[in-house]
């Protein structure tokens, strides 16, 4: 589901992520990362924002980026970036197509170690 910056902290979900990546780039793989994270079994649901949107351009920074926004009046996001947010506030966040991958790959991982496990 596409949304603006300005709808991140507005979800109703109790946990969810927010992808933010400008949708145009032929350099990134992350469309197919997330089409993978949204398919598997129990994954939180997942929100894109694209940063070549000018909607978006309140919020979007080339550097500098705010790891621990609270609100709207704080949020800076550098592009890529992979946000966790749990009951309103920012519980993960992750800048950097090449530190997203690895965080999506590691969740891989540890979902089939689980599920071979039990």
């Amino acid at each position: 589901k596409t949304i603006t910056a300005g709808q991140i902290f507005d979800k109703k979900d109790s946990s969810y992520y927010v992808i933010v990546y400008d949708f145009e780039s032929e350099l990134t793989n992350l469309s197919t990362f997330i089409s993978l994270y949204s398919n598997s079994e129990n994954s939180l649901p997942i929100y894109k924002v694209d940063s070549s949107d000018k909607i978006n351009s309140n919020f979007i920074v080339t550097s500098g980026g705010n790891t621990k926004p609270t609100s709207y009046d704080n949020l800076k996001i550098k592009s890529p970036t992979l946000i966790k947010i749990e009951n309103g506030n920012v519980t993960s966040y992750v800048e950097d197509e090449n530190q997203i991958e690895k965080w999506i790959k590691n969740y891989y991982i540890i979902v089939f170690l689980c599920y071979n496990l039990l």
